[in-house]
């Protein structure tokens, strides 16, 4: 059978599954309405979990607040932004803020990580204008695995 053939085969019935767990809607793992969440006294829990990937089958993830993607944080200029992280995973942590100029020590620099069962307090003015901007991990040599994990989200 042709790759084109296959494709309409799997398209043409939406109720036939592609295998006894997974069917075309969810094979493609369609993205997540994500609420926004402002920044005002705002808990972010490291923790390790189980997520739905969106083909039914559940995976090991290093979440934040137990979402994948990370909380979608939505925040104006001028706005104080005063989040809380707490780790309970097994790496220290600590999270940049890419793209917002924020004073060093709240900024994520890798010296400022926090083990395990420690907290660590964001406070500062947001002076950035409207954009798209992400944060994620900044733990020195660990950034791309903490990323892969899931610790990574959008803040607008």
């Amino acid at each position: 059978m042709s790759v084109p053939d296959c494709w309409s085969q799997i398209t043409s019935d939406p109720t036939r599954l592609i295998s006894d767990r997974v069917s075309p809607f969810t094979a493609w793992n369609p993205l997540r309405h994500m609420t926004p969440v402002a920044p005002d006294k705002l808990l972010l829990r490291a923790a390790i979990s189980e997520v739905d990937t969106g083909t039914g089958i559940r995976s090991t993830a290093w979440l934040l607040n137990n979402s994948l993607p990370s909380p979608f944080i939505r925040a104006r200029r001028g706005e104080r932004f005063r989040v809380t992280l707490e780790n309970t995973l097994p790496d220290s942590l600590i999270l940049h803020w890419h793209g917002l100029t924020p004073p060093e020590k709240m900024d994520g620099h890798p010296h400022l990580a926090i083990p395990n069962g420690e907290k660590y307090e964001y406070d500062f003015t947001i002076e950035n204008r409207a954009s798209t901007y992400w944060y994620h991990s900044h733990s020195h040599y660990r950034v791309g695995k903490h990323a892969y994990f899931g610790i990574a989200g959008m803040l607008i």
